[in-house]
């Protein structure tokens, strides 16, 4: 099922589209459609990034539980018992960080996506009112 945000960014690309076809010469409208148009690019090159940085975080805490796990599996060669400690300590730390990190940039990513989507509303709103003016609806 898709969010209320994937169905408007569907509808106001739609929308782009077909005043692209219908209108050559600019009116509000067309300014409002060129507004629009910029904030689904805008829209898309942030889902981008957040998939890019998913992949990479993954990848990062895919490396760190190994060395977790490669740590513990070492612990009865490692004889002195502090070293064992720091060592697995360290590791768990870095995981620790990697997590807050990715949990920190999820949240910076989806309050962009929400104020951009937020704008495309307000910009739906805005055509929505110009057809209205102009006896389309």
């Amino acid at each position: 099922m898709n969010s209320f945000g994937e169905e408007l960014e569907a509808k106001c690309g739609r929308i782009v589209e077909r005043m692209n076809k219908q209108y050559s010469a600019p009116t509000p409208a067309t300014f409002v459609g060129r507004e629009i148009a910029l904030v689904l690019d805008h829209i898309g090159q942030l889902k981008r990034h957040q998939e890019k940085q998913r992949k990479q975080l993954m990848r990062r805490e895919l490396e760190v539980g190994s060395q977790i796990l490669n740590i513990q599996d070492r612990v009865d060669l490692i004889p002195d018992w502090q070293e064992r400690t720091r060592a697995r300590d360290e590791a768990k730390r870095t995981l620790d960080q990697l997590m807050g990190q990715s949990y920190r940039l999820a949240w910076e990513s989806q309050t962009a996506l929400q104020r951009l989507q937020g704008r495309l509303l307000e910009l739906w709103n805005m055509l929505d009112q110009l057809a209205e003016e102009n006896g389309y609806r």
